[in-house]
C-alpha cells in the first residue's frame, strides 16, 4: 500500500533534482520555483531540513567549493539515494495514477 506522504514527497524533488547533476541549495531553491512556474513555494529553510535529513540516511553526500572567496556546498546524489529516488517515484507514478482513478471517475475523464 503506497501511503500519502510518499506521493507528494520533498525528498522525492531533491533528490530528482540531484539525479540531473550536483547543485546547492539557492540552485535547487530558483530551479523548484522555475520549473513550476511559481506553483511550488518551497523555503530555503524547509530545503534544509530535507536535505540534512538525506544526508543523515546516506542518500545524498556534499562537498565544499570556494567560489569568490565564499564556500558553496554541493550536494551528490549516492548510489543509495539513486535507489530510494527510483523508488519514490514509483510510489508517486502508482500514486498520482490511483489518485486520477478517483478523480476522473474511474479513471474517465469527466
Amino acid at each position: 500500500m503506497i501511503q500519502y506522504r510518499d506521493i507528494v514527497s520533498l525528498d522525492l524533488l531533491i533528490l530528482g533534482i540531484l539525479n540531473q547533476k550536483d547543485y546547492y541549495v539557492y540552485e535547487m531553491y530558483t530551479f523548484i520555483d522555475e520549473k513550476s512556474d511559481g506553483k511550488l513555494n518551497i523555503k530555503e529553510g524547509v530545503l534544509y531540513a530535507s536535505i540534512y535529513k538525506l544526508l543523515n540516511d546516506n542518500y545524498i553526500s556534499k562537498r565544499e567549493e570556494i567560489i569568490n572567496g565564499r564556500v558553496r556546498v554541493y550536494y551528490h546524489l549516492e548510489p543509495k539515494g539513486k535507489k530510494f529516488f527510483n523508488e519514490l517515484k514509483q510510489n508517486f507514478e502508482s500514486g498520482a495514477e490511483a489518485i486520477r482513478k478517483i478523480i476522473y471517475k474511474g479513471g474517465e475523464n469527466g
